[in-house]
């Protein structure tokens, strides 16, 4: 297979056209990216994927059927060399393992930066697989010797979808306590997000934040 271009042709996907021309703004001025296409619909992304033989495909979860998972499969049996990222406003741990398992390469919240977005694609140009070990678990005694009590409950909750007012009310403590916690175990466990403690906790997946280049 040929080496990839330092620069990452991208094809977008949403069915939204104020998001989707969002995406194409944030890409757009990137230099390291040249967007081929944008499409509403699978199908087209489909089609824009395999005729222009693009590197990236970044694909809105939930949208336009066929589905994102349709999607992957299809990409799949077509045997393309794309990697494919997901945009989500949220996933459970079942859609975590089967995009893993579908081959995408990474899952990024709707919420996150542009910037950081610009990031996350970039590394899984480079040849970074976002979800890699989404079969292995955690052990409970490294979670435990890691954090506290109730910095357990809060990521356990978190991981199981629970939205922060949601877990002030099963712990009787105030949201912004769960702010507190939270932001405590984005800093102890080197992460950025609850998309990303989600991922540890449920998957055993330390998606790091990538280290700054050398001056």
């Amino acid at each position: 297979m040929a080496e990839r271009s330092n620069i990452c042709a991208l094809v977008l996907a949403e069915s939204y056209p104020l998001l989707l021309e969002e995406l194409r703004r944030v890409f757009g001025v990137d230099p390291g990216f040249r967007v081929l296409s944008c499409c509403t619909t699978g199908p087209d992304a489909v089609r824009a994927v395999t005729e222009q033989q693009a590197d990236v495909l970044m694909r809105v979860n939930r949208i336009a059927r066929p589905t994102a998972f349709e999607v992957l499969k299809d990409l799949g049996s077509r045997k393309t060399r794309c990697r494919v990222v997901l945009l989500a406003d949220h996933v459970s741990r079942d859609e975590i393992a089967e995009a893993a398992r579908l081959g995408a390469k990474g899952i990024v919240l709707k919420s996150t930066s542009g910037d950081r977005l610009v990031r996350w694609v970039r590394k899984v140009h480079r040849g970074a697989n976002l979800l890699a070990g989404v079969s292995t678990g955690r052990t409970a005694n490294e979670l435990h010797d890691r954090l506290t009590p109730r910095q357990l409950e809060i990521a356990r909750l978190v991981a199981q979808g629970c939205t922060n007012a949601e877990v002030a009310k099963r712990l009787a403590i105030s949201e912004g306590t769960v702010k507190t916690h939270l932001h405590m175990l984005y800093k102890k466990l080197g992460i950025g997000g609850r998309l990303e403690l989600a991922l540890y906790i449920r998957r055993g997946i330390s998606v790091r934040r990538a280290p700054r280049p050398a001056a």
